[in-house]
């Protein structure tokens, strides 16, 4: 069985920023299934202009890769996620409720959190929730 990893808006991003680095590969290559909140396509939106801004890649290379990364993600509505989930979600994600749809869909779907957010990981294993993987924990998945 292939593991579920939710990709948090930070590692789309950081993919985004230049055409060689360990995001690509891994979500073109794991042998995973990843899923996003549908919510993501409102971030990637929100902050066009600072991927431009900050990506080496050009506009036309940006969508392009987008498009390639998107096509490897399963969008899920927040529609679709246990109400009573969503509401305990928002009590422990007291740090930022932007989080709130990419831990409501881990839990969701008894995945793990593919996050490069330190603050949010640490918070949510305090209250007993370990479910954040790292860049390097997923990268071994693909040795194994």
């Amino acid at each position: 069985m292939k593991n579920k990893i939710v990709v948090d808006a930070n590692i789309l991003f950081s993919a985004l920023l230049k055409r060689k680095n360990p995001f690509i590969k891994i979500i073109l290559n794991a042998n995973c299934d990843f899923f996003a909140p549908k919510f993501l396509f409102l971030e990637i939106f929100k902050h066009k202009h600072k991927i431009e801004k900050f990506s080496s890649l050009t506009e036309k290379e940006i969508l392009e890769l987008m498009e390639v990364l998107l096509e490897k993600l399963e969008f899920i509505s927040l529609k679709e996620i246990d109400k009573k989930i969503l509401k305990n979600t928002y009590q422990v994600c007291e740090i930022d409720k932007l989080d709130v749809p990419f831990v409501a869909l881990t839990l969701f779907l008894d995945a793990k959190l593919w996050t490069g957010d330190r603050k949010l990981c640490s918070s949510l294993k305090n209250k007993g929730f370990d479910i954040c993987i790292s860049t390097q924990e997923i990268a071994k998945l693909m040795i194994e």
